[in-house]
């Protein structure tokens, strides 16, 4: 495997795709999902492969917002996970945003800072208990 034979002053530069890295110009599929062109730049430039991202995909927590599903690995699932599939420790923090069919892949990031992907069912609990409670001590 080598490099592209073109010169710098034409502004091209030697090419990555022959030692790994993902081609922008095929239509690639993760997982049974459509790479986006913008996508497939991210992963590259961040140095993510799309083995992991079908990692990601499988074993990582999912989110769904309005607009969006987010495929996430974090420090729990890295615990959980790791005797069932060992390359996943290497990819904690790794965030795959997804379209609201989580049928395209829209960009990929690495975020180390949870807290934006913390689960918020336990303070939703709180939150219905202590309704109820108001209303109970109302009527009673």
């Amino acid at each position: 495997m080598g490099h592209a034979l073109l010169t710098f002053d034409q502004g091209f530069y030697p090419s990555r795709f022959d030692q790994g890295h993902n081609d922008p110009n095929t239509d690639s599929r993760v997982a049974g999902r459509r790479l986006t062109r913008h996508a497939n730049a991210r992963c590259d430039a961040r140095g993510i492969s799309l083995a992991q991202l079908e990692l990601v995909l499988s074993f990582g927590r999912r989110i769904r917002s309005k607009s969006s599903v987010f495929h996430y690995v974090g420090k729990r699932e890295v615990k959980n996970k790791r005797h069932t599939c060992g390359e996943i420790v290497g990819l904690d923090g790794i965030v795959v945003l997804c379209d609201s069919d989580d049928r395209v892949i829209i960009t990929t990031y690495r975020n180390h800072a949870t807290k934006i992907f913390r689960d918020n069912r336990a303070i939703l609990r709180r939150k219905r208990r202590q309704k109820s409670l108001r209303k109970f001590l109302l009527w009673a």
